[in-house]
């Protein structure tokens, strides 16, 4: 039989990896976006590669070594920062102090903030409370959004229509982040809680990692899925990412050319300028002397 160690380390890094390849399509596909929303877009994937990678790279190996070196060390400390740093980023001048990290605890493999007092403020005012109160306020005026659009179909025809498909299917697309979102802080927080009423007993060591540390990666590989699907610019590159590498290096190349030329352009102007400024200068000069010439023949001429 397999040890849940094993097993755990294989089940973050088998899901893991096409949550990385997901989030990695769409921060590349949109990189250069031109409008507001793919640059949320770009920015939330990019998030989430953080996190992921973490997973992947960070706690996959303290749970099958389990070497408290690892965890205790500066490595797992810089782990949590850049989670947190990732995940929401009014923690990461925090989690720098002493006694204020979000650590991976080895003995339960789950991530959480030390147990202090530091710790206790941040795990429950501004990761729990706040966020929270964060996600209502999303979710309000999801639903807002939501009655308006219902509204505006009921009343309008389609060709009248303020808004495209495009903007529906964007508008539910973050509707979707929000809820794996909402279902995941719930999990992380009232999920012990959850697993207890349901089979009489508090969670074991692969329990508390399957609520917690698991649910977290699936929650940002879920959100990755979800941008990629409803993203046409992203979803046209799932199977093929060399062509969005070429696309996008033919772009920089490109930008690059555009510099190149326009550097020899204002270097040719400026050489035209610098010539056109030497003839000037001839022809002034000559006029000079010519000048002179006649003044000097005209005194000459002039009779005493």
């Amino acid at each position: 039989m397999i040890a849940q160690s094993t097993l755990a380390a294989t089940m973050l890094i088998a899901l893991g990896i096409p949550g990385l390849y997901l989030n990695l399509l769409t921060t590349l596909s949109f990189l250069g976006a031109s409008t507001p929303f793919e640059i949320v877009c770009a920015c939330h994937a990019a998030g989430n590669v953080g996190v992921i990678a973490v997973m992947v790279f960070c706690s996959a190996p303290m749970i099958y070594f389990g070497s408290p070196a690892l965890n205790d060390s500066e490595f797992g400390k810089m782990a949590g920062r850049i989670t947190m740093y990732s995940w929401f980023l009014i923690h990461y001048t925090q989690v720098i102090l002493d006694g204020c990290h979000f650590v991976f605890l080895l003995k339960s493999w789950q991530w959480s903030f030390e147990p202090t007092q530091c710790g206790m403020v941040l795990g429950i005012y501004l990761n729990f409370y706040f966020t929270v109160a964060l996600l209502v306020c999303c979710t309000l005026f999801d639903v807002c959004t939501a009655m308006s659009i219902y509204r505006h179909l009921m009343i309008t025809r389609s060709g009248e229509r303020p808004f495209s498909t495009t903007d529906i299917l964007f508008f539910v697309q973050s509707c979707l982040s929000n809820f794996v979102f909402i279902v995941d802080l719930a999990l992380f927080f009232v999920g012990p809680k959850i697993y207890q009423d349901m089979f009489n007993k508090l969670p074991d060591t692969f329990g508390g990692f399957l609520i917690n540390t698991f649910t977290i990666q699936i929650s940002h590989f879920l959100d990755g899925l979800i941008m990629v699907m409803f993203n046409r610019k992203t979803r046209a590159h799932i199977f093929s990412p060399r062509t969005l590498v070429h696309v996008r290096a033919k772009g920089s190349q490109g930008r690059v050319s555009d510099v190149s030329r326009t550097r020899r352009e204002q270097q040719r102007h400026e050489n035209n300028t610098g010539r056109t400024d030497d003839v000037r200068l001839e022809q002034s000069e000559d006029r000079n002397h010519r000048n002179a010439g006649q003044g000097t023949a005209e005194g000459n001429n002039v009779k005493p």
